[in-house]
């Protein structure tokens, strides 16, 4: 087996090439290239991706041509992470998160952070924080990270970040990938009042501390009880 970059064969320090061997029941021989750290980041991978070819030629039958050179390409991935901010009423509960993108496998650690230091995964639901670390999916080679605001804790704008590790990245502990998400709350004030069938009526609902107009939805419940 050979392999080859951009035409150059591959036979300088920087790269082991394993043959290997025949698996006798899927009669496939696997061989690898491996490259170190330090020869990759010295790599152009400007535009995304980087080729290199691989030939055989047989052993059984030593006067046979070798093969033609087939190309492997590697799609070399940058780590991203997108904050989902929240604004929900106060006093509920709000759920924020970090979509983690750029990864070939699962990150190596997940944590959440806010003013007053790192945060602990609660046992009550419904009282602590929640943090779910999430899982990666292939498809879309990403992990999500959420974290679940108790209502009781949502009493106003707050900060959080989630911190990430991702060996694959180089992003280990003290060098973690840090991303602030925003947790927003706005009031509601609805204002009673009387009125009348003869003439058109309108109601008021006030939307509080926010600062860009949300969007207001409205139904109707008919009381049964009283005057």
């Amino acid at each position: 087996k050979q392999w080859y970059q951009r035409r150059v064969a591959i036979t300088a320090g920087g790269y082991t090439i394993t043959p290997g061997a025949v698996d006798g029941t899927t009669n496939i021989q696997e061989s690898s290239l491996t490259i170190d750290a330090a020869t990759l980041k010295a790599l152009d991978t400007s535009s995304g991706s980087v080729i290199w070819k691989c030939a055989a030629k047989s052993l059984q039958y030593a006067d046979s041509e070798q093969s033609e050179y087939q190309d492997l390409t590697v799609t070399f991935l940058t780590l991203a992470v997108e904050a989902k901010d929240s604004e929900v009423l106060k006093n509920t509960v709000a759920t924020i998160s970090c979509v983690v993108t750029g990864l070939t496998k699962g990150l190596d650690a997940v944590g959440w952070k806010n003013s007053d230091g790192s945060i602990t995964h609660g046992s009550d639901a419904s009282a602590d924080y929640q943090i779910e670390e999430g899982s990666y999916i292939i498809g879309s080679k990403s992990q999500t990270t959420v974290l679940t605001i108790p209502a009781a804790k949502n009493t106003g704008d707050a900060l959080y970040t989630c911190v990430i590790q991702s060996v694959e990245h180089g992003k280990t502990s003290g060098s973690e990938e840090e991303k602030t998400v925003n947790s927003n709350v706005f009031t509601i004030t609805p204002v009673d009042m009387s009125a009348t069938t003869a003439v058109d009526q309108t109601l008021v609902c006030n939307i509080g501390d926010v600062t860009t107009a949300v969007t207001v939805s409205w139904r109707i419940h008919y009381h049964t009880g009283g005057s």
